[in-house]
């Protein structure tokens, strides 16, 4: 809990300063929840969530952003606060046909489902050729920020997607 509350205050304050030093588009918004409610045995329990999602990008350079999106929760079955880190990536489309990513994301091609810390690169070779790599490690269940092993769950993987040129 205290590594979390940590990093969400560094990397707010270094959404501060670089707003102020530099010229940065930032967006995103700050939720929290909080649900009541009493069983038939008038035991009362609650649960709260807090959640941050945010883009950070240059301003001159739209096309090169961070990403992400954490949360915080206390669930009233539990005696502490869970941190997740659902995704935390940086993005650069490369041109207008590919596109880069590296850190937590979440990757939804073919076979290839779930959350992962990885590198991703995908991208248009050809007018109708759609090519996506992927390289990296599971996250863990409970999306901790903490990264896996190589030897604890891998993925290496590329997936084709080829349009055919006439409609059916």
């Amino acid at each position: 809990m205290k590594k979390t509350i940590l990093f969400f205050a560094a990397l707010l304050t270094l959404l501060f300063i670089s707003s102020s030093l530099a010229q940065v588009n930032y967006s995103g918004w700050w939720q929290s929840n909080l649900y009541l409610w009493e069983n038939p045995d008038d035991a009362q329990y609650y649960n709260f969530y807090q959640g941050l999602q945010f883009r950070l990008s240059p301003q001159n350079y739209s096309n090169l952003y961070l990403n992400t999106y954490f949360r915080v929760a206390y669930r009233d079955d539990l005696d502490e606060m869970q941190e997740k880190v659902h995704n935390l990536y940086l993005n650069w489309n490369l041109a207008d046909n590919y596109r880069l990513r590296v850190g937590r994301q979440f990757i939804y091609q073919g076979v290839i489902n779930g959350t992962m810390d990885a590198v991703s690169l995908s991208g248009r070779f050809a007018k109708n050729l759609q090519l996506h790599a992927v390289i990296g490690t599971e996250v863990p269940f409970t999306r901790e920020f903490e990264l896996v092993d190589w030897d604890n769950g891998n993925l290496l993987g590329a997936y084709a997607s080829y349009r055919l040129p006439w409609s059916n």
